[in-house]
């Protein structure tokens, strides 16, 4: 049979006819159909690489020399029409093979027998074919092949993506959905996406946006590219941006289109993509369609375009000030340096939680912000402040920055949040939106009073009253309302003390403690809540504890605040140094506080054992030891006859033990310290 196409192509198609099926399939598995039809396979595939390595022509070859000589262009050798001849009756013999084992894949177990006789590499080189049918199949079979790890791995090895690159586009649509497909399921590997964007996928997927055929499968394909940080730039030389804002506009329900909104999210954490999604009138027309549909989603989206500047620095909600430097050279408002200055200091010392890349771009814009404030001082000090600010570069553009588009619309959003009939979904959105609005000119008093927005707050930000993640944008939005003007406000509200308690309460959580440390740095810069903080809570001793926190930020934000408080009131100042102190040496503090008897008597218990891996020494002879340095108590708490009459030896006081009084005697002569060797000891601490 292996000597005749034609009769295999027959024999096949019996058998494929059975495959279609399901009752049939123990019957052909039992007789081997499965394995031998495999085998057929193998072999066409070497016939097509020997005549290929022969002759110097392939499938492909053929199929294009083909294609011209139907326009008239070229002419087909009588050897040329019999190998495209001998190459379509392989591609029928191919499909019936291939379309069979397909049937046969139902049984998982079958399918991992095809993967184990390399059907997936088989497959792949089935897209090297031109035959559309041959395409359309080999590429459903993948996808299906694709579920697994181990298949996805292979078709990498196989670099699968540079072979479907070719076909986006491609006229035949149902071919055209087959290879996305796959190409969404392949997706989900970091490798393979890579893959994708070397090979130019992202501006071919984005002309395929206006096909509402294609749409969502697209959008989900660009989505997960999306979802790479380093990729995201990208997008903004393409289409993309103005594609996706239309379609948000043009949708009614942004809830049917979730490949839509997920990509829009994606898109607008990069400043670039955010920016272009609020060009023009853009931005306006936005945030009204999500005033007039109430959408959350909308609200999500535009919430998402607060997170970036257009200078591309990276501005983090959760710093709630910007640096004065930074600001004055971005908006060139310079006659209201003095009014921030005292946030720019507070702000040199603020981070976001982000980590990995996000985190370094912070590090650097932070050092340039302490750099920044640095040079105001020195100006402000000799008079030149506004000179100074003035060599500050300023950004590329003169254009106001998108979270300053937000102030015409911060009352509507609040009038918003206050309605009686407001979703949870929406108020989550909305209210998270207004806590990444801190705008440094906005007046905040006025709005508070206005709309009793404190009060309203405090009601929202009693533990148990409301969920987990309206409760953190709350505590987000008392920062970002804490100002000069409303300090007093929130002592007189009771937030103040409201956020210390739930801090107790959510002390297992990393991000509430987080958020609400950011918070207490904006309250201890103003006097009222300052005064509120330190003498009726104990917010110090918090910020203490925190400092042995697992968590970096928490560590570093405790930090700060204490720094705020310390440069605020030297008598706390004394304080804090002393309890900074005891926080990271306690376990030494301990070993000093414990008294000589009951060291003594452990070293007796233990036989002069060493414990916890010599950083504890207890010996019978000299005393006990941290590493190789004696411990003793501070000698400035002993007068110097205290010192020369400290003796261990007394029989009554240590129970007539024998070896303490002479052992003592004999290293350090008359059994008393040395008062330089004291001193000596205690430096070496």
């Amino acid at each position: 049979m292996k000597k005749s196409i034609d009769l295999c192509i027959n024999v096949v198609s019996v058998f494929f006819s059975i495959s279609n099926f399901s009752q049939f399939h123990p019957l052909v598995m039992d007789n081997q159909i499965g394995a031998l039809t495999m085998d057929l396979i193998d072999l066409e595939i070497k016939r097509t690489e020997h005549r290929a390595a022969e002759e110097g022509i392939s499938p492909a070859m053929v199929a294009q020399k083909a294609l011209d000589a139907s326009t008239g262009t070229v002419q087909l050798s009588d050897r040329e029409k019999k190998l495209l001849a001998l190459i379509q009756k392989q591609d029928r013999l191919l499909y019936l093979c291939f379309y069979m084992l397909l049937n046969l894949a139902e049984d998982v177990g079958v399918e991992k027998k095809m993967k184990k006789k390399n059907v997936v590499v088989y497959l792949v080189k089935m897209l090297d074919r031109s035959n559309v049918e041959l395409l359309i199949l080999g590429t459903t079979f993948l996808k299906k092949l694709s579920i697994y790890k181990e298949n996805k791995e292979k078709m990498a090895e196989c670099r699968i993506v540079e072979k479907l690159a070719k076909f986006v586009p491609v006229r035949n649509d149902v071919l055209l959905m087959s290879v996305l497909r796959l190409l969404h399921n392949l997706s989900f590997d970091v490798q393979l996406r890579d893959d994708m964007v070397r090979c130019g996928l992202i501006p071919k997927c984005v002309e395929l946006m206006g096909v509402p055929r294609f749409q969502p499968v697209v959008l989900g394909l660009l989505y997960h590219i999306s979802m790479e940080d380093k990729y995201k730039s990208m997008f903004t030389y393409t289409d993309c941006i103005p594609r996706v804002y239309e379609m948000l506009t043009r949708v009614q329900d942004l809830r049917n289109t979730p490949e839509l909104i997920a990509l829009a999210v994606n898109l607008t954490t990069n400043p670039r993509n955010a920016e272009a999604m609020c060009e023009g009138d853009r931005f306006d027309k936005l945030i009204r369609r999500g005033f007039q549909t109430c959408d959350e989603l909308a609200f999500k989206t535009e919430g998402l375009t607060l997170w970036f500047g257009r200078t591309g620095e990276f501005v983090f909600v959760r710093i709630q000030t910007e640096g004065l430097a930074l600001w004055a050279a971005r908006t060139g408002e310079f006659d209201l340096v003095g009014c921030y200055w005292r946030e720019a200091r507070m702000h040199g010392r603020m981070g976001g939680s982000m980590g990995g890349r996000d985190g370094r771009a912070f590090a650097k814009w932070q050092r340039e912000t302490r750099a920044h404030v640095r040079v105001w001082e020195a100006g402000r000090q000799r008079g030149r402040c506004c000179a100074l600010l003035a060599a500050v570069q300023r950004p590329r553009t003169d254009s106001p920055s998108i979270k300053r588009r937000f102030g015409p619309y911060i009352e509507q959003m609040v009038t918003l949040l206050k309605a009686p009939d407001i979703t949870a979904e929406l108020f989550v959105e909305v209210l998270g939106a207004l806590a990444n609005l801190y705008i440094p000119e906005f007046d905040f008093l006025g709005l508070a009073r206005k709309h009793n927005l404190l009060e309203f707050l405090a009601r929202y930000s009693q533990p148990g009253a409301v969920d987990d993640d309206i409760l953190l944008e709350v505590v987000m939005f008392v920062g970002v309302l804490c100002n000069e003007g409303t300090a007093p406000l929130l002592v007189q509200s009771g937030l103040v003390n409201v956020l210390f308690v739930l801090m107790g309460e959510k002390k297992e959580d990393d991000e509430f403690v987080l958020q609400i440390a950011f918070a207490f740095n904006k309250f201890l810069m103003y006097d009222e809540t300052r005064e509120a903080l330190l003498n009726h809570t104990q917010v110090v001793f918090y910020l203490i504890d925190l400092l042995q926190d697992k968590n970096k930020e928490v560590q570093r934000v405790a930090d700060q605040c204490l720094d705020i408080v310390m440069d605020t009131d030297e008598e706390w100042a004394v304080r804090i140094r002393n309890l900074k102190f005891e926080a990271f040496n306690q376990e030494w503090l301990e070993v000093v506080a414990t008294p000589p008897e009951q060291l003594m008597g452990r070293a007796q218990q233990g036989g002069g054992a060493q414990y916890d891996n010599g950083e504890v020494e207890y010996g019978a002879d000299d005393g006990y030891t941290i590493g190789e340095q004696r411990v003793v108590n501070d000698f400035e708490d002993y007068d110097e006859s205290a010192v020369n009459n400290m003796h261990y030896g007394g029989g009554e006081e240590y129970g007539g033990q024998p070896g303490y009084d002479q052992g003592y005697a004999d290293e350090y002569g008359q059994g008393a310290y040395d008062e330089d060797e004291l001193r000596r000891g205690y430096g070496g601490m």
